[in-house]
Order: C-alpha cells, then structure tokens, then sequence
C-alpha cells in the first residue's frame, strides 16, 4: 500500500469511527506502556548515551505515527475481540517481569512490542491486529539487541580495510585489531564498525519496501542491498582515512582530528543508492488492501469492552506486582558481604596475596569489591612446565539491585581501565561439578594480551550468561531477591597466551569451587559499622 493510500485510508476511517472504538482498542496497549514505563525509561537513556542508538527516537516516532495512520483501518477490519490471547498476553507480561527485575533491559524491551501487539490482537482480533504487525514490529530497530553484530562488522572491517589497501597496492600487515601500513598503525575498534550505518540502512530499506507494498522478493533484495551497501559503504570510509594516512604521513586531518565528516559524507551517497535501487525495484507491488466498505464495520463495541477489560485487568495486575517488587526494592536494607577469599587447598597454589596489577574490573554500585593475586610455584620435582606466574582474581558483590545498580549493565565490566578488543574466544574452564569460567583472550590500547574470564553466581547458582544471570535474579524477587556477584580470573600472556592458558586451566578447578562459595547465597545484613571497602 503506497504512502498516499494510508493516508487516504487514515482520513476517510478516521470520520467513520467513534472515540470509544479508539479508546476501547487502545486502551489496555496505553496502560501497557504505562505499566512497563521503567524499560521505556532505561531505553530513552540508551538512545541519548549511545551514539549508535541516537536515531532511536526517529524510528519511535515513525512506529507510533505508522500505528496511528493504520489504526482506522484496522478498527474497520475489526472481527471481533479474542480473549484466547489474553493467556499469551499474561505469559508475556510475565516473561517481562522476570526480565524487568532482573534488570535485563534489552530483553524485557524485546517483550514490548509484541505485547503490545497481543493487548491489539485481544481487543480488534489477531486479523485486524495483523494491519499493526508492521508498524509495531518496526520498534525493534529501535531496540539496542544489534549490538551482538559488533564483532562481525569488525572481523568484516579489518577484512576490507586489508583487501582494499592491497588492491590499492599498499603494503599492509594486520594483527589483531590492528591494520599496519608503512606510515602507522590503526586500530578498528568497535567504534568503526559501521553499526549505525548498517542499522539506519535496514530501517529505510525496511520502511519503504513495506510503505510500498513490495513483493516479499523484491522486498528482499532491497534490504539485502541496503546491508551489503552499509558493509560497504564503512569499509570504503576506512580506506579513505587510511589512505590519508598514508598520503600525509599520518598527518591529515582525518588522522588528527576527525573522520566522522567523510563518513557522514559516504552515508549520504549511500541514502542514494538505496532510494535509487527502491525506485527501479518498485514496478510490483503486492495488491493493496481493499477499499473499506461504504458503511463501517467498527467494533462491536459490548464483547470488545469486556476484552479490553480483560486486557487491562492483565496490564494493571503486573503493573502492581511491579510496582511492588520496585517498593521492596527501595526499602530494603539487607547488604551482603563477601566471605574472605579462601587460602587455596593445593600447594601448588599460595594466596590471597595483593594484586598489584593494573587490571581492575569496573562494576559500579557494587555492595563490595576485592582483587587479589594467587601465585604459581613450580614444584621442581612434579615435572610440570608452568612454571611460576600470578592469577589474578576479582569478585564483587551485589544487594538489592535496580537499574543502574545491577550486576550485568552495559557500562559494567571486567575488561578495564582502557578499551579491551576481543582477539577469540578459549574453550570455558570446567570445575568437577563447580561453575564454568567462560575465557576470551584480548588485547589492551597498551597492546597488552590478557586472558579473562568471568561467571556470574546468584543465590549460590552460577552461570557463564548475562541473561541467565538476569532471569535467576528475577524469578528470586517473586520470593526473596537474592544477592549476586560476578567472580573473574584473569592472566596476562607474556609470549605465549597457550601458556597463560594453561595456568588458568590449572588454577580454576582447585580454586572454582570455594571461590564462588565467597558469594553468599542469602542476604546478609551489614553487622560490623566499617564500610565496606576494596581489599588490595
């Protein structure tokens, strides 16, 4: 259906239907919003904090502008409510419950829209809530779930900031996250990924194919190019600042001040080729939706009050539940401690002792953080070619967690002070029936390897995900929340990370278990007056 036509259809529904239709289909999704305003909040803030995400509300205002226009039409293709959704309504609202406590915001924010959906789907029935799948599916580009391509947009930079340099006969070496040319190095960060690019790309590729009534083919190729021409587009941002670089000694301005003008400037001319491809692309069309009937069906409006009561008994309820959970929250006062680091019970291992190393995990708001060193003495006569070297380990602990006093939060982390890139994932390290570590080997701005790995416990469990972390966090509010921490291990390579590799595949299964054991299981309140305090 091309643009003119929903607006035609917008205004000529729009006269047909009454304000009760209006607010009797709206109503329990309103609430919703309402109910759920804490991941609506936290995802404003995404959209502000993260330059990646600021066009964030520019697609917010397209899904609720788009739903808007299609309301009258589907209200007019009301077939009645359908209170068999308000059974998945309820599950989903308790999916984001759990989610919600367990201050997974993305996750709880993935719920949204398609609740969202349901309390329409409960109040017009699911084939005239089907007119709105588009709309508020749309939303999804909004939400922050596309960092998870960061790694794959990088590994494919590196990649064409090489092929392209070589192409363009220039020598070059990469190691890592660092591309080397004869005039310097630069390194593609996370940063230069081209997220933005390939996700903004998607969204308008993605708005004019289903504005247009594409074929699913031709919709299709019209995203795909729009993909592989963000991909692109990046990569040829990168060589030009590279081959700045390489003209000017390093001295251009795109090297010592700022490359951000080339690629708005590469952006642009892809905007063109995208809209240039949707034009010759538009020739077929799905059949647009049949005109509305000379009379308007509307809503039956007495079965479609009772469901949109029912959905909004449903919204209301887990509204309640949170904002309950949220008051207990707020006053609790239980604050856990950690137990003392353990002495380890094999002797090839000595410790705790003070970790003097510039590796310093960054958890704000924890309860109470201690960082400490366990070392390494070869027993000259086991044989053994470790050697001598130190283990670092971390731990903190969490109480009653919010939004921005949580365990798992983005800006939280064990790769700190400075930028950490991920240079491959290790194999975890199991423990005889204790936790997992799950390891990465990384590389620092100081060009330092390191080995690091973490796991999360909650409530005495442990898990190597965030997200699982999250859920056992949240299901423990339904009763008692439980205190949470995160233990990690890290090791730095000196010429070999195999080596350093193998020390952490010694250390973790004689120490896992009793480690984790320094995370109490139980909320435990503050018996001794001293603050607590970092143990060095």
């Amino acid at each position: 259906m091309s643009l003119r036509i929903e607006i035609d259809s917008f205004a000529r529904g729009s006269a047909r239907h009454d304000i009760f239709s209006y607010v009797i289909a709206t109503l329990p999704a309103v609430l919703l919003l309402l109910a759920a305003w804490p991941s609506v909040a936290e995802l404003i803030r995404y959209w502000i904090e993260i330059p990646d995400y600021h066009y964030g509300f520019l697609i917010a205002a397209i899904s609720v502008i788009w739903t808007i226009v299609r309301l009258p039409l589907a209200i007019g293709r009301g077939t009645g409510p359908d209170v068999r959704f308000i059974a998945p309504l309820v599950v989903t609202l308790f999916l984001w419950y759990v989610l919600s406590q367990g201050n997974s915001a993305t996750s709880s924010q993935l719920l949204l829209p398609f609740a969202i959906w349901l309390c329409f789907a409960v109040t017009i029935g699911p084939r005239a809530a089907k007119l709105l799948a588009g709309p508020i599916g749309y939303f999804y580009f909004a939400i922050p779930v596309w960092a998870f391509l960061l790694p794959y947009l990088q590994q494919g930079t590196i990649f064409g900031a090489k092929t392209s340099m070589q192409l363009a006969g220039i020598p070059v070496t990469v190691t890592g996250i660092d591309v080397r040319i004869a005039e310097g190095t630069f390194q593609v960060m996370y940063e230069c990924a081209g997220l933005r690019y390939f996700i903004v790309s998607l969204a308008l590729a993605t708005l004019y194919a289903m504005v247009e009534r594409m074929s699913i083919v031709r919709a299709s190729i019209l995203i795909a190019i729009a993909g592989i021409g963000a991909v692109l587009a990046n990569w040829i941002r990168v060589f030009i600042v590279m081959i700045a670089g390489h003209v000017t000694g390093m001295s251009h301005y795109f090297i010592t001040e700022s490359h951000e003008g080339v690629g708005n400037v590469v952006f642009v001319f892809l905007l063109g080729v995208i809209f240039f491809a949707a034009r010759r692309l538009q020739g077929s069309t799905v059949e647009s939706e049949p005109p509305m009937p000379s009379e308007s069906v509307g809503l039956a409006l007495r079965p479609a009050l009772g469901a949109s009561a029912a959905a909004c008994i449903a919204v209301a309820l887990i509204g309640v539940v949170t904002a309950r959970a949220a008051s207990i929250t707020a006053n609790g006062l239980a604050k856990p401690q950690l137990l003392p680091l353990p002495t380890p019970h094999v002797d090839s291992w000595q410790g705790p002792l003070p970790a003097s190393t510039n590796w310093s995990p960054e958890f704000a708001k924890a309860q109470q953080t201690v960082k400490v060193a366990y070392l390494r003495r070869a027993n000259p006569g086991s044989g053994s070619a470790l050697g001598t070297s130190q283990v670092y380990v971390y731990a903190n602990v969490f109480g009653l967690q919010k939004q921005s006093k949580e365990m798992v939060y983005y800006r939280n982390t064990v790769l700190a002070p400075g930028k950490w890139q991920r240079l491959e994932s290790k194999e975890s390290i199991a423990s005889a029936g204790g936790p997992v570590l799950a390891v990465g080997e990384y590389q620092t701005d100081q060009n330092e390897r390191w080995l690091v790995g973490e796991t999360y416990v909650v409530g005495g469990r442990s898990t190597t995900l965030g997200l699982g972390a999250q859920l056992l966090y949240g299901f423990s509010t339904l009763t008692n929340p439980a205190p949470a921490g995160v233990i990690a291990a890290a090791i730095r390579c000196d010429a070999d990370c195999d080596h350093s590799y193998a020390m952490l595949r010694d250390f973790w299964p004689a120490m896992a278990g009793v480690l984790v054991d320094a995370i109490p299981a139980h909320m435990i309140t503050v018996s001794r007056s001293q603050p607590a305090h970092d143990q060095q």
